[in-house]
């Protein structure tokens, strides 16, 4: 059976309820203490502003620098979003098998 990737990160049991919005707002605050939450927000933030940067210039650096077509251009940019989207599903389920700190310590070695 596969462990959800972040059990055990919150200590807060969160009451769910959505007659109450005493309740509500308690949660909300809740979520926003999360350490967690943050860092998780943060990565994925700058990972998206990384991955726009790139899609926007390397087609640039294709056209003006290496002088290819706009079909070789979208195929080469297309095969970058291929190669990470079957990275992502392969390493999602390495991390389920053998653990988050394995494979995140392999890939950063």
């Amino acid at each position: 059976m596969m462990k959800p990737a972040f059990s055990g990160t919150n200590k807060r049991d969160f009451e769910v309820s959505t007659s109450d919005p005493a309740n509500h707002v308690k949660n909300i605050r809740g979520l926003l203490a999360n350490r967690v939450l943050w860092t998780v927000a943060l990565v994925m933030g700058l990972r998206a502003m990384a991955l726009v940067a790139l899609l926007t210039i390397l087609p640039l650096y294709f056209d003006r620098e290496l002088n290819l077509s706009p079909f070789s251009r979208g195929f080469h940019v297309g095969l970058l979003i291929a190669v990470g989207l079957v990275a992502k599903l392969l390493m999602g389920y390495l991390s389920d098998r053998w653990g988050r700190k394995q494979v995140l310590g392999f890939l950063l070695a």
